[in-house]
């Protein structure tokens, strides 16, 4: 969640010159990202596609094993600032989240290399080691570059093969049917998830790494004023306000400077 969020404010702020951007927690696991400048609100769903095409980097569903392909060219500024963001957390994930702690994880792993031989000399260092993610990934990370350095013939395809695994385990999935879509429902901002009744609070891609997830208010919590979460969960809250009037308050200043260029253009005509 962290990631994601880093990655995508990044890029709409930086890429697409975005400013007006609303962060909310869904109330179980994932984020929701509300563009309002005017120039984003005005898209039609093509351009809404393009944008979020754009920030895919995923692609194919469960039956596909590799799902990242970045080519042998030089990666593209955007991907390279997101692997950047990526490398501050990834051996921290790997612990955290055992990505090839076990012997399906590992087989799961081994499914995403392109060279069989690569892949095979990687099973049988791999498979005798601990079960430790983060002591198998630098194992792996060994036998790749010697790999790589010796086999010249396979280097075009596996050239960035540790990028594409890192982006395959940790790149935001984006929903591009919601994204472009006017039909849509989404969920509104302090509305409550039906089954963890947690609020959908509005939080600052700043601070998405010191969220816990225990301390989201929840509407249980909110109401009992006997619940030992009342008073944390209530200050909680109010910061939760506080960083949604802030971003209104900011797109009220940003459209009143619109309108006012408007005008003025339309009286200089």
């Amino acid at each position: 969640m962290v990631i994601a969020c880093e990655i995508i404010d990044k890029a709409l702020r930086d890429d697409f010159g975005f400013q007006n951007i609303l962060w909310v927690f869904s109330g179980r696991r994932g984020i929701h990202c509300w563009v309002s400048d005017y120039e984003a609100r005005t898209l039609d769903s093509p351009g809404r596609g393009a944008i979020a095409d754009y920030m895919c980097l995923i692609m194919g569903g469960d039956n596909q094993n590799k799902k990242v392909n970045l080519g042998s060219d030089n990666i593209h500024t955007s991907i390279r600032r997101a692997l950047n963001i990526i490398d501050q957390y990834f051996e921290q994930l790997l612990e955290e989240q055992g990505f090839i702690s076990t012997a399906d994880r590992l087989q799961t792993f081994l499914k995403i290399m392109p060279d069989e031989n690569l892949k095979s000399q990687t099973e049988k260092v791999l498979a005798k080691m601990s079960e430790a993610s983060l002591d198998r990934w630098k194992a792996f990370l060994n036998i790749y570059n010697n790999y790589y350095r010796e086999n010249s013939n396979s280097s075009r395809k596996i050239k960035y093969l540790i990028e594409e695994i890192k982006i395959q385990y940790c790149y935001p999935r984006l929903d591009v049917n919601v994204t472009k879509g006017f039909n849509h429902l989404l969920k509104s901002p302090f509305s409550i998830h039906p089954k963890t009744g947690k609020v959908c609070v509005v939080f600052k891609p700043g601070n998405a790494k010191n969220m816990k997830l225990d301390e989201v208010p929840t509407i249980y919590s909110l109401l009992d004023d006997s619940s030992p979460d009342n008073a944390q969960h209530q200050v909680n809250m109010r910061v939760a306000v506080k960083n949604f009037q802030e971003v209104v308050f900011s797109l009220e200043k940003t459209e009143a400077m619109r309108r006012r260029n408007d005008a003025n253009t339309s009286l200089d005509f």
